[in-house]
């Protein structure tokens, strides 16, 4: 009973709630780079076709990367306003789209982070390629809207990290 008293209150993230806002996020791309669109659309569309069902939501950070990390002494998280019933890859999977940045080698630095990030678990977490490549395209974004050098270019190398990613 206590464990419960400590979840309530927290909303359910259930991987129908991540593909929307990767949805967003794809639509975004399409529109301002509609050259992307039949490739944000297929990927979408895969996404929904392996949509994962029946697993386990347990709490979770909801938007876990580096910059959600104290380092002193002691490493603390911080930032929790996400916080989430979601499936076990939720945190794994955005804690290593974070160092996606469309750029050579990003999914080398995926592997990298996932093989450190798991290094503590018994098993890798049920569906986690899948929320790796929603987690990827929910960031592909980001490019566009920090006006970074190359844009363009960045966010078609995120989605297509996002098309090839294997966790």
């Amino acid at each position: 009973a206590l464990a419960r008293r400590r979840i309530d209150g927290i909303a359910p993230a259930p991987p129908e709630r991540h593909l929307r806002g990767a949805a967003r996020k794809g639509a975004l791309i399409a529109d301002v780079l509609p050259s992307l669109r039949p490739r944000v659309e297929a990927l979408l569309d895969r996404l929904g076709r392996e949509l994962p069902a029946g697993l386990p939501l347990v709490p979770a950070h909801g938007d876990f990367h580096v910059d959600q990390l104290l380092v002193g002494e002691q490493v603390a998280v911080v930032d929790f306003d996400q916080m989430c019933l979601a499936a076990p890859a939720l945190d794994a999977a955005t804690y290593a789209a974070d160092v996606v940045r469309g750029r050579d080698g990003d999914l080398e630095a995926v592997a990298a982070v996932l093989d450190a990030f798991l290094g503590g678990y018994r098993a890798r977490p049920d569906a986690l390629d899948w929320h790796l490549r929603v987690a990827i395209l929910a960031r592909a974004a980001h490019p566009f809207h920090r006006q970074l050098p190359d844009w363009p270019d960045r966010v078609g190398a995120m989605l297509a990290a996002a098309e090839a990613a294997h966790a």
